[in-house]
């Protein structure tokens, strides 16, 4: 998983850093180039990972409700560890200054992200991040990732 998830966007090579970096939200266009990240990162890394890590990889946008791409998969089609990788990618995406929002507090992207179970995240995949949490894990993450740990909202404690 620990290789995967280093891995898991090294397709965004091929979407320009204007698209990258776009602070507004994306015109369709966009959003297409964006899109193939996930299939073009799989193909760069079919020869380094197994095969495992290359689905997981490809399918780390696909969603529960089947929304999400490249192959629209949806419920029990989409790989364990995609699941966990997308969970992971959002969570990022959450708690970290990033040129689109100011990161949230873990309370607030935890909630968030129960709140997305069978649209955007698996059950599975939450309980396993909320079991992290409550193990104060989700802290030592962050100290080994060399930045700041998110604050918890007033009256939780990390």
């Amino acid at each position: 998983m620990r290789e995967a998830a280093l891995l898991h966007d090294v397709g965004k090579i091929g979407v320009p850093d204007a698209v990258l970096r776009k602070p507004g939200p994306l015109d369709p266009a966009e959003t297409a180039l964006m899109r193939e990240h996930a299939a073009l990162g799989a193909r760069i890394v079919g020869d380094v990972l197994d095969e495992m890590q290359v689905r997981w990889i490809a399918g780390h946008h696909e969603r529960p409700n089947g929304a999400g791409y490249p192959r629209s998969l949806s419920g029990p089609e989409i790989d364990e560890g995609a699941a966990l990788l997308a969970l992971a990618d959002a969570w990022d995406s959450m708690v970290s200054d990033r040129v689109y929002s100011p990161r949230r507090a873990i309370d607030d992207a935890i909630a968030e992200c129960r709140a997305l179970v069978g649209q955007q995240f698996t059950a599975e995949a939450v309980d396993a991040l909320e079991s992290l949490y409550a193990q104060g894990d989700l802290a030592m993450a962050a100290l080994r990732m060399h930045r700041p740990t998110p604050e918890p909202a007033a009256g939780h404690a990390a």
